[in-house]
């Protein structure tokens, strides 16, 4: 047995890791908002070319781990939540290998009381995750053994997302460079008559070539812009102005604001494969009958 983790191996996803170097690293990822996980439940997600389990234990409290069973590569998604020793823990479906939400194996049943093995030299990758204002994000480290507390904290964008709405969410089949290029324009756009794109990104290079992620934030301000729905106008009250923040981690805030209520979206970019990329829409605003028409009425781009 190894008390290291596993060397990366094929599993039903194909390679267990095929995070291309550009992929910015050392940085947090939306992974859901906080309804989405249930207590004693979990679920599966790609990022970065990993598979990883997010869950949340009996107690409430929300663990990130490798979701595979170093054993028989079995998904550990695909298991149940067990208490061993005192401990929560999820055990694999095939052998009932349980590990620990800090990733440690707690039990192997196949082991007989004179048997010196010992599981806890056995491991999974922890990812650290937070749940801020709502929403849930993991670090990915580029060291696959990180086992301490991340630097930076979750982006944080002065806004609580605990009443956000979901008013889209999508795989798109393209690399991150060209999904951010191309599909993290502002949403936005759906309101005036002409698209923009962001143009100090075509200035910026490879972003796996920034020197920090949480310093590689685009601002702007588009001013007072026409917008197309009636409905949308007398809800926000003209005039109505713009101002965008885009991040290169793949989150980007849009500000609409009008004379009688304010408008919030937020765009979460997450690098699954090299070559596919899953984008979630957040919206949320002071006037509630704003945001049900946002997803009532299709106002949203079409792409979503």
């Amino acid at each position: 047995m190894s008390d290291s983790i596993p060397a990366p191996t094929s599993s039903q996803d194909g390679p267990a890791s095929e995070a291309p170097p550009s992929w910015p690293m050392d940085c947090w990822y939306f992974v859901g908002l906080t309804q989405d996980y249930k207590v004693g439940a979990q679920t599966r997600r790609m990022v970065l070319g990993e598979p990883v389990v997010v869950g949340r234990t009996a107690a409430g409290e929300l663990f990130a781990l490798r979701d595979i069973c170093p054993h028989r590569l079995v998904p550990l998604s695909a298991g149940r939540q067990l208490d061993t020793h005192g401990e929560p823990t999820l055990e694999c479906p095939y052998h009932g290998w349980r590990f620990g939400t800090d990733g440690v194996c707690r039990l192997l049943p196949s082991l007989t009381e004179d048997d010196p093995a010992d599981p806890s030299r056995i491991r999974v990758r922890k990812y650290p995750v937070r749940e801020a204002n709502g929403a849930i994000y993991i670090f990915v480290s580029s060291d696959a053994r990180f086992q301490g507390a991340p630097d930076s904290a979750p982006p944080e964008f002065g806004i609580s997302a605990s009443s956000a709405k979901r008013v889209g969410e999508t795989v798109i089949d393209a690399p991150v460079d060209a999904t951010i290029e191309r599909f993290m324009a502002p949403i936005a756009a759906a309101l005036i008559p002409t698209h923009w794109t962001w143009h100090p990104l075509h200035d910026a290079g490879d972003l796996g070539a920034l020197p920090a992620p949480e310093a590689a934030v685009w601002k702007r301000d588009y001013g007072s812009v026409p917008v197309r729905s009636w409905r949308l106008r007398n809800l926000l009250g003209n005039p109505i102005t713009i101002e965008s923040e885009l991040r290169s981690t793949g989150f980007r805030l849009d500000r609409v604001r009008g004379t009688r209520a304010e408008l919030k979206t937020l765009s979460c970019l997450v690098p699954e494969t090299a070559k596919s990329c899953r984008l979630t829409v957040l919206a949320w605003s002071d006037s509630g009958a704003l945001t049900t028409l946002l997803v009532s009425k299709g106002v949203l781009p079409d792409r979503f």
